[in-house]
Protein backbone atom coordinates (compact mmCIF):
# COMPACT_ATOMS: atom_id res chain seq x y z
CA UNK A 1 0.00 0.00 0.00
CA UNK A 2 2.63 2.05 0.72
CA UNK A 3 4.03 2.20 -2.80
CA UNK A 4 0.71 2.51 -4.68
CA UNK A 5 0.76 5.46 -1.93
CA UNK A 6 3.90 7.15 -3.29
CA UNK A 7 3.50 6.20 -6.83
CA UNK A 8 0.47 8.44 -6.31
CA UNK A 9 1.54 11.33 -4.83
CA UNK A 10 4.58 11.42 -7.04
CA UNK A 11 2.49 12.14 -9.77
CA UNK A 12 2.27 15.85 -7.68
CA UNK A 13 4.83 17.96 -8.64
CA UNK A 14 6.76 19.92 -5.66
CA UNK A 15 7.54 22.93 -4.65
CA UNK A 16 4.92 25.91 -3.68
CA UNK A 17 1.56 25.57 -4.44
CA UNK A 18 -0.25 27.95 -7.24
CA UNK A 19 -2.40 30.51 -5.40
CA UNK A 20 -5.17 29.78 -7.32
CA UNK A 21 -4.97 26.34 -6.52
CA UNK A 22 -7.76 25.22 -3.74
CA UNK A 23 -6.12 23.46 -0.27
CA UNK A 24 -7.57 20.15 0.89
CA UNK A 25 -6.66 19.79 4.61
CA UNK A 26 -6.86 16.29 6.55
CA UNK A 27 -6.21 17.10 10.24
CA UNK A 28 -5.40 14.07 12.34
CA UNK A 29 -4.00 12.62 15.45
CA UNK A 30 -4.35 11.14 18.58
CA UNK A 31 -8.34 11.65 19.95
CA UNK A 32 -8.14 14.87 22.73
CA UNK A 33 -5.04 15.67 20.93
CA UNK A 34 -6.41 19.35 19.29
CA UNK A 35 -8.00 17.71 16.02
CA UNK A 36 -10.63 20.38 16.76
CA UNK A 37 -9.05 23.09 18.25
CA UNK A 38 -6.73 23.34 14.85
CA UNK A 39 -9.84 22.67 12.74
CA UNK A 40 -11.99 25.69 14.35
CA UNK A 41 -8.60 28.04 13.94
CA UNK A 42 -7.82 27.29 10.12
CA UNK A 43 -11.57 27.68 9.57
CA UNK A 44 -11.39 30.96 10.40
CA UNK A 45 -9.10 31.83 7.53
CA UNK A 46 -10.91 33.64 5.20
CA UNK A 47 -10.14 31.14 2.60
CA UNK A 48 -10.35 28.04 4.24
CA UNK A 49 -13.89 26.22 5.03
CA UNK A 50 -13.41 24.10 8.47
CA UNK A 51 -15.85 21.07 8.99
CA UNK A 52 -16.48 21.22 12.54
CA UNK A 53 -17.09 17.12 12.54
CA UNK A 54 -15.45 13.65 12.24
CA UNK A 55 -17.19 12.74 8.86
CA UNK A 56 -14.94 9.33 9.28
CA UNK A 57 -16.31 7.81 6.39
CA UNK A 58 -13.25 7.94 3.97
CA UNK A 59 -11.05 6.18 6.64
CA UNK A 60 -13.81 4.49 8.91
CA UNK A 61 -14.16 0.50 8.27
CA UNK A 62 -16.79 0.07 5.10
CA UNK A 63 -15.91 3.46 4.25
CA UNK A 64 -15.15 5.24 0.57
CA UNK A 65 -11.08 4.25 1.21
CA UNK A 66 -11.91 0.38 1.61
CA UNK A 67 -14.60 0.30 -1.53
CA UNK A 68 -11.47 1.86 -3.76
CA UNK A 69 -9.54 -1.00 -2.77
CA UNK A 70 -12.38 -3.47 -3.25
CA UNK A 71 -13.13 -2.36 -6.54
CA UNK A 72 -9.81 -2.01 -8.12
CA UNK A 73 -6.64 -4.13 -6.69
CA UNK A 74 -8.69 -5.76 -4.07
CA UNK A 75 -11.28 -6.89 -6.00
CA UNK A 76 -12.09 -10.56 -5.21
CA UNK A 77 -15.14 -11.32 -6.85
CA UNK A 78 -18.67 -9.77 -7.51
CA UNK A 79 -20.42 -11.09 -4.26
CA UNK A 80 -17.42 -9.74 -2.09
CA UNK A 81 -16.71 -6.52 -3.84
CA UNK A 82 -20.66 -6.19 -3.95
CA UNK A 83 -21.16 -6.37 -0.11
CA UNK A 84 -18.36 -3.56 0.43
CA UNK A 85 -21.16 -1.41 -2.02
CA UNK A 86 -23.75 -2.34 0.03
CA UNK A 87 -22.04 -1.47 3.45
CA UNK A 88 -20.80 1.88 2.21
CA UNK A 89 -24.46 2.69 0.56
CA UNK A 90 -25.42 1.42 4.49
CA UNK A 91 -23.12 4.12 5.85
CA UNK A 92 -23.89 6.92 3.60
CA UNK A 93 -27.68 6.56 3.37
CA UNK A 94 -28.16 5.84 6.44
CA UNK A 95 -25.76 5.39 9.21
CA UNK A 96 -24.28 8.56 9.27
CA UNK A 97 -27.93 9.90 8.91
CA UNK A 98 -29.65 8.90 12.51
CA UNK A 99 -28.27 10.11 15.09
CA UNK A 100 -30.35 7.84 17.44
CA UNK A 101 -28.98 4.29 15.74
CA UNK A 102 -25.47 2.59 16.54
CA UNK A 103 -23.27 2.62 14.95
CA UNK A 104 -23.11 6.48 14.62
CA UNK A 105 -24.69 7.93 17.46
CA UNK A 106 -25.17 11.98 17.55
CA UNK A 107 -24.00 11.55 13.83
CA UNK A 108 -25.82 13.75 11.08
CA UNK A 109 -24.29 14.64 8.55
CA UNK A 110 -27.60 15.90 6.46
CA UNK A 111 -27.57 18.95 9.28
CA UNK A 112 -24.06 20.03 7.66
CA UNK A 113 -24.26 19.11 3.95
CA UNK A 114 -27.24 20.63 1.57
CA UNK A 115 -29.98 17.72 1.40
CA UNK A 116 -30.44 17.89 -2.46
CA UNK A 117 -26.88 18.31 -3.30
CA UNK A 118 -25.82 15.35 -0.68
CA UNK A 119 -28.24 13.10 -1.96
CA UNK A 120 -27.65 13.90 -6.03
CA UNK A 121 -23.82 13.34 -5.09
CA UNK A 122 -24.21 10.16 -3.40
CA UNK A 123 -26.79 8.59 -5.71
CA UNK A 124 -24.11 10.16 -8.57
CA UNK A 125 -21.46 8.06 -7.63
CA UNK A 126 -23.20 4.80 -6.77
CA UNK A 127 -24.68 4.86 -9.97
CA UNK A 128 -21.23 4.96 -11.71
CA UNK A 129 -20.40 1.89 -9.23
CA UNK A 130 -23.02 -0.23 -9.33
CA UNK A 131 -23.80 -2.45 -13.19
CA UNK A 132 -26.97 -4.34 -11.59
CA UNK A 133 -28.81 -5.02 -8.42
CA UNK A 134 -31.31 -7.43 -8.18
CA UNK A 135 -33.53 -9.28 -4.88
CA UNK A 136 -31.69 -12.67 -3.79
CA UNK A 137 -34.21 -14.72 -2.50
CA UNK A 138 -31.57 -16.81 -1.59
CA UNK A 139 -30.33 -14.77 1.07
CA UNK A 140 -32.11 -14.50 4.52
CA UNK A 141 -33.92 -11.74 5.57
CA UNK A 142 -34.42 -10.07 8.78
CA UNK A 143 -32.33 -12.39 10.93
CA UNK A 144 -31.39 -11.60 14.04
CA UNK A 145 -28.91 -12.89 16.32
CA UNK A 146 -27.07 -12.17 19.77
CA UNK A 147 -23.52 -11.22 20.19
CA UNK A 148 -21.34 -11.65 23.49
CA UNK A 149 -18.86 -10.64 23.57
CA UNK A 150 -15.76 -9.41 26.32
CA UNK A 151 -14.49 -5.80 25.51
CA UNK A 152 -11.94 -4.32 27.65
CA UNK A 153 -13.33 -4.72 31.58
CA UNK A 154 -16.62 -5.02 30.05
CA UNK A 155 -19.01 -7.73 28.74
CA UNK A 156 -21.20 -6.31 25.94
CA UNK A 157 -24.09 -7.91 23.97
CA UNK A 158 -25.34 -6.68 20.55
CA UNK A 159 -28.29 -7.52 18.38
CA UNK A 160 -27.00 -8.14 14.88
CA UNK A 161 -29.95 -7.67 12.29
CA UNK A 162 -29.38 -8.77 8.91
CA UNK A 163 -32.17 -7.23 6.41
CA UNK A 164 -30.42 -6.76 3.26
CA UNK A 165 -32.74 -9.13 0.64
CA UNK A 166 -31.01 -7.94 -2.37
CA UNK A 167 -27.46 -8.59 -3.89
CA UNK A 168 -25.34 -5.89 -6.41
CA UNK A 169 -22.70 -6.89 -9.14
CA UNK A 170 -20.75 -3.95 -8.89
CA UNK A 171 -18.14 -2.71 -11.93
CA UNK A 172 -14.79 -2.99 -12.01
CA UNK A 173 -12.29 -0.65 -12.06
CA UNK A 174 -8.63 0.53 -12.72
CA UNK A 175 -7.42 1.81 -9.69
CA UNK A 176 -6.66 5.54 -11.07
CA UNK A 177 -10.16 5.56 -12.22
CA UNK A 178 -11.81 4.83 -8.85
CA UNK A 179 -9.39 6.89 -7.22
CA UNK A 180 -10.42 9.76 -8.89
CA UNK A 181 -14.42 9.24 -8.84
CA UNK A 182 -14.38 9.12 -4.84
CA UNK A 183 -11.69 12.21 -4.88
CA UNK A 184 -14.98 13.75 -6.87
CA UNK A 185 -17.15 12.85 -4.43
CA UNK A 186 -15.22 13.87 -1.25
CA UNK A 187 -14.64 17.27 -3.32
CA UNK A 188 -18.29 17.59 -4.16
CA UNK A 189 -19.21 17.41 -0.52
CA UNK A 190 -16.77 19.01 1.06
CA UNK A 191 -16.34 21.53 -2.00
CA UNK A 192 -19.62 22.39 -1.82
CA UNK A 193 -19.61 23.32 1.95
CA UNK A 194 -17.02 25.41 1.36
CA UNK A 195 -18.47 27.22 -1.06
CA UNK A 196 -21.81 28.08 0.68
CA UNK A 197 -19.54 29.21 3.47
CA UNK A 198 -17.70 31.87 0.44
CA UNK A 199 -14.49 30.34 1.12
CA UNK A 200 -11.88 27.81 -2.10
CA UNK A 201 -10.49 25.40 0.58
CA UNK A 202 -11.70 23.11 3.53
CA UNK A 203 -10.07 20.97 6.28
CA UNK A 204 -11.44 18.30 7.59
CA UNK A 205 -10.61 16.63 11.12
CA UNK A 206 -10.98 13.28 11.44
CA UNK A 207 -8.40 11.88 14.30
CA UNK A 208 -7.67 8.20 12.22
CA UNK A 209 -6.57 10.59 9.04
CA UNK A 210 -3.57 10.29 10.35
CA UNK A 211 -3.32 6.46 10.90
CA UNK A 212 -4.73 6.02 7.03
CA UNK A 213 -3.18 5.64 3.88
CA UNK A 214 -6.78 6.90 2.43
CA UNK A 215 -6.66 10.84 2.68
CA UNK A 216 -3.17 10.98 0.11
CA UNK A 217 -4.12 8.11 -1.93
CA UNK A 218 -7.49 9.74 -2.77
CA UNK A 219 -5.90 13.65 -2.88
CA UNK A 220 -2.34 13.17 -3.90
CA UNK A 221 -1.99 16.70 -3.22
CA UNK A 222 -3.04 17.42 0.25
CA UNK A 223 -1.37 18.54 3.43
CA UNK A 224 -1.73 16.08 6.66
CA UNK A 225 -1.68 18.25 9.67
CA UNK A 226 -0.74 15.72 12.60
CA UNK A 227 -1.71 18.03 15.99
CA UNK A 228 0.69 16.06 18.63
CA UNK A 229 -0.03 16.58 22.39
CA UNK A 230 1.49 15.35 25.50
CA UNK A 231 0.31 11.55 25.87
CA UNK A 232 -0.29 12.27 29.76
CA UNK A 233 -2.51 14.71 29.20
CA UNK A 234 -4.18 12.74 26.36
CA UNK A 235 -4.84 9.73 28.62
CA UNK A 236 -6.53 12.43 31.29
CA UNK A 237 -8.45 13.22 28.92
CA UNK A 238 -9.82 10.28 27.00
CA UNK A 239 -10.82 9.30 30.13
CA UNK A 240 -12.65 12.44 31.56
CA UNK A 241 -16.16 10.99 30.52
CA UNK A 242 -16.10 10.67 26.54
CA UNK A 243 -18.50 7.86 25.59
CA UNK A 244 -15.98 7.10 22.59
CA UNK A 245 -13.28 5.95 24.96
CA UNK A 246 -12.33 4.12 27.93
CA UNK A 247 -13.32 5.52 31.62
CA UNK A 248 -9.94 4.43 33.62
CA UNK A 249 -6.84 5.55 32.87
CA UNK A 250 -5.28 2.73 32.72
CA UNK A 251 -7.52 1.83 29.69
CA UNK A 252 -6.83 5.34 28.39
CA UNK A 253 -3.00 4.57 28.63
CA UNK A 254 -3.19 1.69 26.90
CA UNK A 255 -5.02 3.16 23.86
CA UNK A 256 -2.47 5.86 23.71
CA UNK A 257 -0.14 3.02 23.67
CA UNK A 258 -1.76 1.22 20.87
CA UNK A 259 -1.56 4.42 18.71
CA UNK A 260 1.92 5.09 19.10
CA UNK A 261 2.98 1.88 18.29
CA UNK A 262 1.28 2.01 15.08
CA UNK A 263 2.25 5.28 14.37
CA UNK A 264 6.06 4.95 14.92
CA UNK A 265 5.06 2.54 11.50
CA UNK A 266 4.00 5.08 9.70
CA UNK A 267 6.03 8.23 10.84
CA UNK A 268 9.24 6.96 8.83
CA UNK A 269 6.77 7.36 5.32
CA UNK A 270 5.14 10.50 6.50
CA UNK A 271 8.59 12.51 6.78
CA UNK A 272 9.86 11.45 3.94
CA UNK A 273 6.50 13.85 2.66
CA UNK A 274 6.88 17.63 2.01
CA UNK A 275 3.03 18.06 2.69
CA UNK A 276 2.92 16.31 5.97
CA UNK A 277 2.80 18.89 8.73
CA UNK A 278 3.08 18.50 12.17
CA UNK A 279 2.15 20.59 15.07
CA UNK A 280 2.71 20.31 18.81
CA UNK A 281 -0.43 21.49 21.07
CA UNK A 282 1.79 23.17 23.43
CA UNK A 283 3.16 25.23 21.55
CA UNK A 284 0.41 26.10 19.72
CA UNK A 285 -1.34 27.04 23.48
CA UNK A 286 1.93 28.95 24.22
CA UNK A 287 2.79 30.74 21.16
CA UNK A 288 -0.41 30.92 18.99
CA UNK A 289 0.80 33.84 16.86
CA UNK A 290 4.19 32.14 16.18
CA UNK A 291 2.81 28.49 15.50
CA UNK A 292 -0.34 29.91 13.07
CA UNK A 293 2.17 32.09 10.94
CA UNK A 294 4.22 29.27 10.58
CA UNK A 295 1.51 26.55 9.83
CA UNK A 296 -0.27 29.59 6.91
CA UNK A 297 3.58 29.75 5.14
CA UNK A 298 4.06 26.09 5.05
CA UNK A 299 0.34 26.12 3.08
CA UNK A 300 1.20 29.00 1.06
CA UNK A 301 -1.80 31.32 2.94
CA UNK A 302 -1.01 34.91 3.80
CA UNK A 303 -1.53 35.37 7.92
CA UNK A 304 -5.44 35.98 8.93
CA UNK A 305 -5.05 37.59 12.40
CA UNK A 306 -9.01 36.27 12.84
CA UNK A 307 -7.42 32.50 13.61
CA UNK A 308 -6.78 33.77 17.00
CA UNK A 309 -9.85 34.40 18.46
CA UNK A 310 -11.13 32.00 21.10
CA UNK A 311 -7.91 30.12 21.96
CA UNK A 312 -7.64 27.37 24.59
CA UNK A 313 -6.27 28.74 28.46
CA UNK A 314 -2.41 27.42 29.06
CA UNK A 315 -4.46 25.40 32.12
CA UNK A 316 -5.07 22.50 29.14
CA UNK A 317 -1.37 22.04 29.16
CA UNK A 318 0.02 20.18 32.03
CA UNK A 319 -3.71 18.13 33.56
CA UNK A 320 -1.85 14.79 34.16
CA UNK A 321 -0.12 16.98 37.22
CA UNK A 322 -3.00 16.54 39.06
CA UNK A 323 -5.16 14.43 37.33
CA UNK A 324 -3.05 11.40 37.52
CA UNK A 325 -2.29 9.15 40.27
CA UNK A 326 1.46 7.93 41.00
CA UNK A 327 0.62 5.01 39.75
CA UNK A 328 -0.87 5.33 36.77
CA UNK A 329 1.98 8.04 35.80
CA UNK A 330 4.61 4.95 36.72
CA UNK A 331 2.05 2.72 34.03
CA UNK A 332 2.08 5.15 31.46
CA UNK A 333 6.29 5.38 31.61
CA UNK A 334 6.55 1.77 31.35
CA UNK A 335 4.01 1.80 28.19
CA UNK A 336 4.23 5.06 26.64
CA UNK A 337 7.29 7.14 27.51
CA UNK A 338 9.59 4.77 25.21
CA UNK A 339 7.31 5.23 22.11
CA UNK A 340 6.45 8.71 22.47
CA UNK A 341 10.64 9.42 22.73
CA UNK A 342 10.71 7.13 19.45
CA UNK A 343 8.15 9.27 17.67
CA UNK A 344 10.02 12.99 18.61
CA UNK A 345 8.42 14.04 22.27
CA UNK A 346 11.61 15.78 23.43
CA UNK A 347 10.07 15.77 27.06
CA UNK A 348 10.22 11.63 26.65
CA UNK A 349 13.77 11.66 25.65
Amino acid sequence: MFADLRAVRATVPSGVRQVSQPLRIFAGGLGRSGTTLITELLGRHHQIAGLAWETRFIVDADGLGELVWALSRDWAGPSTAGMKVQAFRQMMMHDLLEPEQHPYLSYDMLAHFERDHYWSTIGAFLRRVIRAEWCATGLSANRSFRVDAPVGHRHLTVTVTDAAPTRILPNVFAFEEIRALAAQLVDALFGDYARRLGRSSWVEKTPHNILSPFPRLLFPDCYVLHIVRDPRDVAVSIADGHSWGPESIRDAIDWVAAFYERWLVLRPDYLEDERYIEMRYEALVAEPCAELQKLCARLGLEFDPAMLANLPHASAVGRYATGMSDDDRAYLESNVAELAARAGLAEFQ
